[in-house]
């Protein structure tokens, strides 16, 4: 897993679950996609003074996200 700003997150897979803080529900799971549509959501509930757990905000607002795996072809062509 690697750490990625939460803006650059749209479309990666979440290596880590994201829950706010009350009531504790998660709101981003291990292996779910993330859509714009929940980094906006995260975004609003910090300004509204959620707790959000899950979410570093060391290097800006981050979160874990599974490494990207190069393709086939762009590994041949470092090589």
């Amino acid at each position: 897993a690697e750490l990625c700003r939460l803006d650059q997150c749209v479309g990666r897979v979440s290596a880590s679950f994201v829950s706010l803080y009350p009531p504790g529900i998660p709101c981003l799971v291990p292996g779910e996609i993330i859509s714009e549509g929940i980094i906006l959501l995260l975004h609003q509930y910090r300004k509204m003074g959620f707790s959000i757990y899950g979410i570093q905000d060391f290097e800006g607002f981050s979160l874990k996200v599974l490494k990207k795996i190069q393709k086939r072809e762009e590994t041949r062509k470092e090589l």
